[in-house]
C-alpha cells in the first residue's frame, strides 16, 4: 500500500487529525486503510473499533511468522510476540500484536490447512 495522493486524498490529509488514506490504487471503491490521529489504546479499556485485522494468504502468513524475531513485535501486555502466540481459530490462524503506539491489530489467514501443517508438524503413526 501507498499513500494516496491527488485533490480528494490531500484534502483529506490536510484536516486536523487526518484522515490520511492508504491504497493500491488510487480508485474510490478500492481496499483501503485510514489512519487517524488520536490517543493510543496501549492498555487503555477499548471503547469502540479496537482492532484492524488484516487476511492474508497462507504464504505471507508462514512469511510473516518466520520474521517475529526481525519485527520485534509485542502484545498489549508488552510482551515479545512469539510463534507461541499464534490463536488456532479453527477456520482460520490469527496473531494479535500492537504498534509502537499501541494501535492493536491482527494478521490472520484462513487458509488454515495450509498453514496447520507448517506450524502444527504431525507425528509418525
Amino acid at each position: 500500500m501507498r499513500i494516496l495522493r491527488g485533490p480528494i486524498w490531500d484534502a483529506a490529509a490536510a484536516s486536523p487529525g487526518g484522515p490520511l488514506f492508504l491504497g493500491v490504487d488510487d480508485a474510490l471503491d478500492g481496499t483501503k486503510v485510514v489512519l487517524l490521529e488520536g490517543e493510543p489504546l496501549g492498555k487503555h479499556p477499548p471503547i469502540g473499533l479496537t482492532r484492524a485485522a488484516f487476511s492474508v494468504d497462507a504464504e505471507s502468513f508462514l512469511r510473516f511468522l518466520d520474521r517475529l524475531d526481525v519485527l520485534s513485535l509485542v502484545n498489549e501486555e508488552g510482551a515479545r510476540i512469539t510463534r507461541g502466540h499464534l490463536v488456532d481459530q479453527w477456520i482460520a490462524w490469527s496473531l494479535y500484536f500492537n504498534d509502537p503506539y499501541g494501535n492493536r491489530y491482527e494478521l490472520l489467514t484462513y487458509e488454515y490447512e495450509a498453514v496447520k501443517r507448517q506450524v502444527q508438524p504431525t507425528t509418525p503413526s
